[in-house]
């Protein structure tokens, strides 16, 4: 168990609203983790504890899955591994970890095998991850990726809806023949459904997935932003939102985040590259009716890293934006920001974490962004943060040249 942290020079208490930066890993840490879109690694459960999901640092191969949790309100954390050997995708690798209504966690995790990559589940069931025995052996094959160098499964989500099934949906990369696809893990039978077509191959490289009150899941792509509706529960998906993807174009292919209130309005945050420097911007509505897009930072210094902000839910359904201004050069402002939007009216920027109190994780022409996940799983209930728990998020700092400590943060 790790030692509180100290932030601002005082012993902060484990209180459930106040200020955070605690450490979260012992097992050194992946720096990419950042890259290509936000995870949904981050949830918790009915009794308050957090669960976090991260891979270990690449560089020590084959690397495992480690999760850890936080019973008093994210001051202190308790590492476990999960899966030994899961050997990730070191170009995308994704995590989704959802909470059930038995509180029980579920990881869904891409695994890099002979450079195509599967999906995998694994549940921690009576409090033991089978996989930190059996290895990938004892997890849940999802999807197995046509083989051939080069098709890395960008930008895997996951999501739990109320009647604890989960959505999954992920893009196959360059050359596949799957395209954007999805499956569904139903709880009552404890078993994964056949591939969705949900989008045919094209070049974008990352999803995003949320479910509605009503079980049915809404794919957002990258490529200016394309959402795409299921109303069967997932059995088959329609053409994408015109309305949206017009607002919205111009949005870079991989960097963007998503969340669904407890209204079913669906919020994004995204990365504007048609500006020049860019840019982060804000969009929130329903199929057919969409806001205007509200920029909430510009002057972003990213290079050339695929990296967007994150975007988490509280439960007025107010929405959080948390991004990091730098990616590139340590000379500048390495902060992390978040801005909040109160029923479409956006405050102004505040400090999340300082440019003195973290570094983006990577060096040596190797820099990823420090955000990694926000709370934005619907379910269950008590993942949604209260007000005044809000803002809080996963980030990552340097250690090294490809590890990284996880930190869990809330001011």
């Amino acid at each position: 168990m790790h030692v509180k942290q100290i932030l601002g020079g005082h012993s902060m208490q484990a209180s459930p609203c106040g200020p955070v930066k605690a450490q979260i890993n012992t097992t050194d840490g992946y720096y990419n983790q950042g890259g290509y879109g936000a995870s949904s690694s981050i949830a918790q459960d009915s009794t308050g504890r957090i669960w976090h999901a991260w891979f270990e640092n690449d560089d020590i191969a084959p690397s495992s899955l480690y999760v850890a949790y936080s019973n008093d309100h994210g001051n202190t954390w308790i590492e476990e591994l999960a899966v030994d050997d899961c050997n990730p995708d070191s170009s995308s690798p994704s995590i989704s970890l959802m909470i059930d209504s038995g509180d029980v966690p579920h990881i869904i995790f891409v695994s890099d095998i002979a450079s195509a990559g599967r999906i995998y589940h694994t549940i921690r069931t009576g409090g033991v991850w089978p996989g930190a025995a059996g290895g990938l052996a004892a997890c849940t094959i999802i999807f197995t990726n046509d083989p051939g160098a080069g098709r890395h499964l960008y930008g895997m989500a996951a999501c739990i809806d109320n009647n604890d099934d989960i959505h999954m949906a992920a893009n196959d990369g360059w050359g596949g023949g799957h395209g954007t696809f999805y499956h569904k893990y139903t709880a009552a039978a404890g078993t994964w459904g056949a591939e969705v077509t949900v989008a045919a191959p094209q070049t974008n490289r990352v999803c995003q997935i949320v479910a509605d009150s009503l079980g049915n899941p809404h794919v957002a792509l990258c490529s200016g932003i394309l959402l795409y509706h299921s109303a069967d529960g997932g059995g088959s998906f329609g053409a994408y939102d015109v309305g949206f993807y017009a607002e919205a174009t111009g949005v870079n292919a991989s960097c963007f985040d998503m969340a669904i209130g407890t209204d079913d309005v669906i919020h994004f945050a995204f990365r504007f590259d048609n500006a020049s420097p860019e840019e982060i911007r804000y969009v929130s509505g329903v199929e057919g009716a969409w806001g205007s897009a509200i920029v909430l930072a510009t002057a972003l210094d990213i290079g050339d890293r695929w990296y967007g902000p994150l975007l988490a839910l509280d439960t007025s359904n107010d929405a959080y934006i948390i991004y990091q201004l730098n990616v590139v050069s340590v000379t500048v402002d390495d902060g992390v920001y978040y801005v909040k939007v109160t029923g479409g009216v956006a405050g102004a920027p505040q400090i999340f974490v300082a440019s003195a109190d973290i570094t983006y994780p990577g060096t040596g022409g190797y820099e990823m962004p420090s955000v990694i996940s926000g709370f934005w799983q619907r379910y269950p209930g008590s993942s949604i943060q209260i007000p005044a728990c809000c803002p809080s998020a996963i980030l990552q700092d340097v250690n090294g040249q490809f590890g990284a400590n996880v930190l869990f943060v809330r001011v």
